[in-house]
């Protein structure tokens, strides 16, 4: 039982190791197309939120906290008026998106979040960096 659990450790190790590399020959480097690959290190990335606007909410105060909720520090507010907005914000952070919606005397929050985050990956002689975008649906149910 611990040889089948010491191979499997080896196997995910090296899984790990390959996982972020693509591999080309050498003839293939020489006419590789990079038309795809972003070379420069990305520094922001796009954090996409959705929000219910219609003619009950047809304006919604959006806050965004850099970092979860209970701990984080609010860093943009503004009032929209669309359905699909989209902030660009630094990378590698996990972002929170307070959506306040008023109708008459009530008040409804509503609250999600994600992280938008980079990656990169070695293809022969260069690095290719992708952007995961995040994504909050503060709509209303």
């Amino acid at each position: 039982m611990k040889q089948l659990g010491l191979v499997g450790l080896i196997l995910l190790i090296c899984a790990v190791f390959t996982a972020c590399r693509t591999y080309v020959s050498e003839e293939e480097c020489a006419s590789y197309d990079y038309s795809d690959c972003n070379t420069e290190k990305p520094l922001s990335g796009p954090l996409n939120i959705s929000l219910t606007i219609n003619e009950q909410y047809p304006r919604v105060l959006v806050s965004l906290i850099q970092g979860r909720f209970e701990e984080g520090e609010v860093i943009w507010s503004d009032t929209l008026n669309v359905s699909d907005h989209t902030v660009n914000v630094d990378l590698n952070y996990y972002y929170t998106v307070t959506a306040t919606y008023i109708f008459g005397g009530d008040t409804i929050v509503a609250i999600d979040g994600d992280e938008v985050k980079s990656s990169s990956e070695a293809v022969c002689d260069s690095t290719c960096w992708t952007v995961r975008e995040g994504t909050a649906d503060v709509r209303l149910k």
